[in-house]
């Protein structure tokens, strides 16, 4: 093959092989302003201009919970959520209230 042939295939070649670019993501998560509270999140590209609403770009690894999670000052904090309530009482107190209390247990307790 010639060196003029060469050249002009490779000139060719170049046209039509352009270089991969590169599509860089991030993953934006969109909140309530007011109360915190996490609307949705979505992968968008860099490039892509700001959000009128108010949002924040986590990581993709981050796990996202919005029943037990809000937005505080751009940071993704948990709160309690806990329907539980642990109370202590005296036996006395509630021994009418409380079925499964027995009364000698009561008195050894005195």
């Amino acid at each position: 093959m010639s060196k003029q042939l060469e050249r002009l295939l490779i000139e060719r070649n170049s046209k039509f092989n352009n270089p991969r670019k590169k599509v860089v993501f991030e993953r934006r998560l969109r909140y309530n302003d007011n109360t915190g509270e996490i609307i949705d999140w979505c992968h968008v590209t860099s490039d892509t201009p700001p959000w009128d609403e108010p949002y924040i770009i986590i990581q993709d690894d981050t796990l996202v919970y919005p029943i037990r999670q809000r937005v505080e000052q751009g940071i993704i904090v948990d709160i309690d959520t806990a329907i539980y309530i642990f109370w202590n009482s005296i036996p006395a107190v509630t021994l009418e209230n409380n079925p499964y209390f027995c009364e000698r247990e009561l008195e050894c307790k005195q």
